[in-house]
């Protein structure tokens, strides 16, 4: 009788194991699509822009190209961290995924805090991705004139301002800013639509009626953290949104929780569409 309670024992510890593995590899290696609208006046005619952040060199790499692919995006952002170390393997990875990406649709890159070498972006050029550091590009999709700006930034001196590094919007365009850090602080001089922006992991993980985890090294956020936090999703700041992704790859370790991996698709389109 005690041996056959000590097996049932066994199996019940064994399933619970498979069961925490599973749900563990569940939430940190599948991937999912995120869809998130965004409506404007300025907005004539609707187009999609895929976006994919903070790689980390995550073994989904090709899952990604796949799930971007299938979106059918008229443009890509990355908004950096494609790799953690910067050795010479992990940089050709990197330069690789992006050159795929590319070869889906015009692709937009700025750098993370770990990804910013100038050799990076000159081999992302040569395989035809846009590099924006501290650049601005005006494309038309689908009939609409939109504004990119980008900023390779991963600190910010006291005096930093985008007023001083671009000269004013055209008000008339839909003007889209990719910054590696939602520092909304410093673009509050410069009338933008939209900013995209990564490096928070989502809070890495997402715990009911807290939110993420960790934000700004700061355990528990919504209890501790004294200002504005953007982990995950759509924000309004003072007029702009702000959209902020919560990538795709771990570090140091993947933790994730309720915060699978994610490629987003934003969806632009006119706002009596969006009524409609």
């Amino acid at each position: 009788m005690k041996q056959t309670k000590g097996k049932k024992r066994r199996r019940l510890t064994t399933v619970f194991v498979l069961f925490l593995v599973l749900f563990w590899a569940w939430n940190n290696y599948t991937l999912c699509v995120n869809r998130q609208t965004i409506a404007s006046g300025k907005i004539t005619a609707p187009f999609r822009a895929a976006v994919v952040s903070d790689l980390h060199e995550s073994v989904l790499m090709p899952a990604v190209v796949r799930r971007v692919a299938r979106c059918e995006p008229d443009l890509i952002f990355v908004p950096g961290d494609l790799y953690t170390d910067d050795g010479r393997g992990q940089v050709d990875k990197a330069v690789a995924f992006c050159a795929q990406l590319a070869a889906i649709a015009p692709t937009y890159f700025v750098c993370g805090d770990h990804d910013h070498e100038q050799s990076y972006y000159d081999a992302l050029r040569e395989v035809g991705v846009h590099v924006l550091d501290s650049v601005c590009e005006t494309v038309t999709v689908n009939g609409n004139a939109i504004g990119l700006y980008g900023i390779c930034k991963v600190w910010f001196p006291p005096e930093y301002s985008l007023g001083s590094t671009f000269p004013p919007p055209d008000a008339s365009r839909f003007n889209i800013l990719l910054s590696h850090l939602p520092a909304m602080e410093r673009f509050a001089d410069f009338p933008l639509d939209l900013v995209v922006s990564g490096d928070s992991h989502g809070g890495v993980a997402r715990l009911p009626f807290l939110g993420g985890l960790i934000y700004d090294d700061v355990l528990l956020p919504k209890l501790f953290y004294h200002g504005a936090i953007y982990d995950k999703g759509l924000f309004e700041v003072g007029g702009c949104r702000l959209f902020v992704t919560a990538g795709i790859g771990s570090y140091p370790f993947p933790l994730r929780l309720f915060n699978r991996p994610e490629v987003v698709l934003l969806q632009f389109e006119g706002e009596d569409n969006h009524e409609l």
